[in-house]
């Protein structure tokens, strides 16, 4: 008998098979005892499958490679990634705060100093806005906040009131998070404007933004009060 042709649909479930053999086994070199060798090896035996190859690939929890290294503090492996094999760093700066790991921060930045104000664009690991000094703020990690301050970023602004932003879930997210991470008293202390005008107007965005909304309401006045109460403590104290 005349030997069958293959599927198409066969092919690709075999190549996506292959290719996910692959990538555990370069998930696996990276935790490796000598990773940096070993992930070499891993991928350039990968990358001979051309069509399926991609080095940006994400675990099932939604790391990337460059994410991993961040995680386990492999600068070896950080430097291999991004000078050796041009990684887009997309959110592995925000990893990187999130884990207070500064050589990895301070690393990042240097390769691309736009990152330290860059905000994550997709979140797969990250929410969609979020950036370095609001993980710092919303971590309440004062050393890591002045670290990127250092190093270029600048403090978080009030976002602007446009009551069709409220509508649009994504960008409410990171509106909400930046009034949270800004009424930080670590943050407001920082900023170069007079902390208690910065903590009134905030507490007036979010009263703004509370009276048109029934979702998180209650998180807005939080955000309100304690901003309010931070600006009565601070005026008591310099009085």
């Amino acid at each position: 008998m005349p030997p069958t042709k293959r599927d198409e649909s066969d092919e690709t479930m075999e190549n996506e098979e292959i290719w996910k053999a692959l990538r555990n086994e370069i998930l696996a070199a990276i935790r490796s005892n000598d990773p940096k060798t070993n992930l070499k090896l891993a991928i350039e035996k990968a990358s001979k499958l051309k069509d399926l190859f991609n080095l940006q690939f994400r675990d099932e929890h939604g790391y990337s490679l460059l994410g991993h290294a961040i995680k386990l503090h492999l600068m070896d492996v950080i430097k291999y990634l991004v000078e050796e094999k041009e990684f887009r760093v997309k959110e592995e700066l925000v990893i990187a705060v999130e884990i207070d790991y500064k050589d990895g921060v301070d690393y990042l930045i240097r390769q691309n100093p736009a990152l330290v104000s860059r905000k994550v664009l997709a979140g797969t690991v990250c929410r969609p806005g979020m950036t370095p000094v609001m993980m710092a703020s919303l971590l309440e990690n004062e050393s890591m906040l002045k670290f990127l301050f250092a190093r270029g970023a600048r403090p978080l602004e009030i976002p602007e009131y446009d009551p069709r932003e409220l509508n649009n879930i994504i960008r409410f997210d990171s509106i909400y998070r930046t009034l949270l991470a800004i009424s930080k008293p670590m943050h407001l202390c920082v900023m170069n404007e007079d902390p208690v005008m910065v903590a009134f107007k905030i507490a007036e965005t979010c009263e703004k933004m509370a009276a048109s909304l029934d979702v998180a309401k209650d998180e807005l006045l939080q955000i309100k009060k304690n901003c309010e109460t931070f600006a009565t403590n601070f005026i008591r104290k310099v009085v």
